[in-house]
């Protein structure tokens, strides 16, 4: 038994060690190599993500669909068009949008056929619907000419909510319900931290 309560701590810290090592990894490139460009952002958050989602179980290592859908849908509620408005930016951050469109619908349709039929976890599903319908409506994230009056009217408020991360940090409370239900939802945080530090990024050293 103790030997057993062994084997999971130190699976865990393993696990937080390794993360820890490839958050800085990704910071690092954020940092010195990313460019302004919200496909770039955006693929880096995805690419963050899958990596993220591996855990080590009795010494294998497994992905963990759970944490990614959490993180995935997430990306694209943090790196919306919205938290570019009301500010001068150069065209080249929106250069292969269609790219992100594309990337929206795949994984949606993905994450959606894992939480219907593969899932039991009730609050991640409502959870990843609720965004979904937010993008979808409210952030016109298909670029319907029948939902621009909505974007545009929530627009004053999402670039105050994006700018002072009031987004990052409702999406960090509602992990930690998840977190009560399951402790291995804490590694959402490190993907967490990098979204923070990318948006740190946009509003201060990117200065748009």
């Amino acid at each position: 038994m103790k030997w057993g309560v062994l084997l999971k701590k130190l699976d865990f810290l393993f696990s937080f060690l390794v993360k820890i090592i490839i958050l800085i990894i990704f910071g690092i490139f954020c940092c010195y190599i990313m460019s302004l460009n919200l496909l770039v952002i955006v693929i880096t958050l995805l690419l963050f993500s899958f990596m993220n989602s591996f855990l080590i179980l009795e010494g294998r290592t497994k992905f963990d669909m759970e944490i990614f859908s959490f993180q995935a849908i997430a990306v694209f509620l943090f790196e919306r068009r919205a938290i570019f408005y009301w500010r001068e930016v150069p065209d080249k951050i929106f250069t292969h949008y269609s790219y992100i469109v594309l990337l929206f619908l795949l994984i949606s349709l993905i994450l959606f056929i894992f939480l219907k039929f593969k899932n039991e976890n009730i609050f991640l599903r409502k959870y990843f619907y609720c965004i979904f319908l937010y993008l979808i409506v409210i952030q016109n994230m298909l670029e319907s000419n029948y939902l621009v009056i909505i974007s545009l009217i929530v627009s004053v408020y999402e670039a105050v909510f994006s700018y002072y991360m009031i987004d990052i940090l409702v999406i960090s409370m509602i992990n930690i319900f998840l977190i009560k239900k399951n402790k291995k939802f804490i590694y959402n945080y490190f993907f967490i931290v990098l979204a923070v530090l990318i948006r740190c990024m946009t509003n201060i050293l990117w200065r748009v």
